[in-house]
């Protein structure tokens, strides 16, 4: 059916109720997945007069939230106009059901703007960033350069820290300029192997997850908990640096998500943790160039980043340049301090064909249909003896992994100062002392100490925790010095 036309043009005059409604939809992160609302406003008292939570995305969510308005204002809306803007999201008004019931309670005027969304800020309307055509916010905007954005947050107090080529590897460590960011640097990523490569053209961010995490930020390999000088037992307070993270994969916002819910979630959560986390700056990067061993698209959580963010970037070329979205209210304050020009439709459409080429060019993938049931089920799987005779039970896929949170604690003493300290630090489930009872190990083959691994990470995480401990990222593919592959595994278990 045809748009309906723009009737209200970015002004949003009300002298009375149910004269003007507004719609949209959108779409939260929760820790078992995605929740989509939709809701209509009744401009004049900026009322929600409709809403409704669902699963999907099918015409009846937001029919329903139409149903409910209706009904609260007494089933009829005589000269109503009603406007929604026009993509994938919110539109309403292109659906046959939603406009016929609009006309059967007497609101025949549909509203739907030329543009790809409307900003709300009119006349004493509530701000808010509407989601256009294509999924990008209406201040997403366009700079050349990224030297404004590290000085801008160096000056605001932030420890800058992002990619490094170092070491033959792409690390994140602190850097004072964006010319220390990998301009021209590539990888390549296959199960047990890692190797730089260099490209021909000037882009920053065209290689895949780096070993290094969020993960160390929020939770540092190795801290001290309590310190002891002779009799007098000293609390130590947590570092809480101001870390702005530039680069951040979306895999990693959802690992940090992840974490969230495993650190603050509980009846007893992690003030440490939490201090740190939200001393985090987070600018993301939308992948372009995913590596051999990502299947982010199987895990929902990437290419491109929907929440979690203080600032996204999609680094775009012919010309180089980069649009800028933000993520929260910090995030929006730092952009308008930043030179920058409004993101136009060439830029939006370039950025859209950058998440879709990376989601149809996985390294691998993971069937995740029903994983919670058949692999605890694969607990006397041959397959567990298999893996483990080639797993060296070193922990590297626990140590790069952006959500294994386990730790242990160590006890030291300095005679010559009189101190000792206990000290928190990461730990592994292959460690063959990770769990004992009565001083021997609950699970004293490898096999025992890899199947609780993948199914803890696939399965039980979810009863857990509610959500899934794996993210897609690959790390632990890469990272395997024998080159071991769970998307291989988990193939070969179903």
């Amino acid at each position: 059916m045809p748009r309906p036309g723009d009737l209200v043009e970015r002004d949003f005059p009300a002298s009375a109720p149910n004269q003007l409604w507004v719609a949209d939809l959108t779409y939260i992160h929760t820790w078992s997945g995605f929740v989509y609302a939709a809701f209509v406003i009744d401009v004049y008292s900026r009322m929600i007069v409709g809403w409704r939570l669902a699963g999907h995305l099918r015409t009846d969510l937001p029919l329903d939230a139409l149903e409910m308005a209706i009904w609260r204002r007494g089933g009829t809306v005589n000269g109503l106009v009603h406007h929604s803007d026009r993509g994938c999201q919110g539109g309403f008004n292109l659906s046959i059901r939603y406009t016929e019931r609009l006309a059967d309670a007497g609101a025949p005027h549909l509203s739907s703007p030329a543009g790809r969304a409307v900003v709300c800020e009119r006349r004493g309307f509530p701000s808010r960033r509407c989601s256009g055509g294509r999924g990008y916010p209406m201040d997403a905007v366009v700079m050349d350069s990224l030297e404004p954005l590290v000085t801008e947050l160096r000056s605001r107090g932030f420890t800058v820290v992002g990619p490094v080529a170092r070491n033959g590897a792409i690390r994140m460590d602190e850097v004072s300029s964006a010319a220390e960011l990998p301009r021209g640097k590539g990888d390549q990523q296959e199960p047990g192997r890692y190797r730089l490569t260099e490209r021909d053209d000037d882009m920053i961010f065209d290689f895949a997850a780096s070993p290094d995490s969020a993960k160390r930020y929020t939770q540092p390999p190795r801290q001290t908990l309590v310190r002891m000088r002779e009799e007098t037992v000293e609390e130590v307070e947590p570092e809480a640096p101001l870390v702005a993270l530039l680069g951040v994969r979306p895999c990693d916002l959802a690992a940090l998500a992840v974490q969230d819910r495993v650190f603050l979630g509980g009846r007893h959560p992690d003030p440490a943790y939490r201090r740190r986390r939200e001393a985090l700056f987070l600018v993301t990067v939308n992948c372009a160039v995913p590596g051999g061993t990502c299947f982010c698209v199987s895990m929902g959580t990437g290419p491109r980043a929907s929440t979690g963010f203080d600032l996204a970037l999609t680094e775009l070329a012919a010309p180089h340049r980069f649009l800028i979205e933000a993520g929260s209210e910090r995030g929006a304050e730092v952009i308008e301090a930043l030179p920058h020009v409004p993101a136009v439709q060439h830029d939006l459409v370039a950025a859209e064909a950058v998440s879709r080429t990376a989601a149809e060019h996985m390294g691998r993938q993971v069937e995740t249909e029903g994983i919670q049931e058949w692999l605890p089920e694969a607990h006397d799987s041959p397959r567990w003896n298999e893996v483990a005779s080639r797993c060296l039970a070193c922990t590297n896929c626990t140590m790069v992994c952006p959500t294994c949170f386990c730790t242990t604690m160590e006890d030291t003493t300095d005679l010559g100062s009189g101190t000792a300290e206990r000290i928190e630090r990461w730990d592994s489930c292959f460690t063959l002392e990770f769990s004992e009872l009565n001083g021997s190990p609950v699970r004293g083959s490898g096999a025992g100490r890899y199947r609780q691994w993948l199914t803890h990470k696939f399965a039980t995480w979810f009863d857990q925790f509610g959500t899934s401990g794996c993210v897609g990222c690959g790390r632990c593919i890469t990272w395997c010095p024998v080159g071991i592959d769970v998307t291989e595994e988990l193939a070969n278990l179903r």
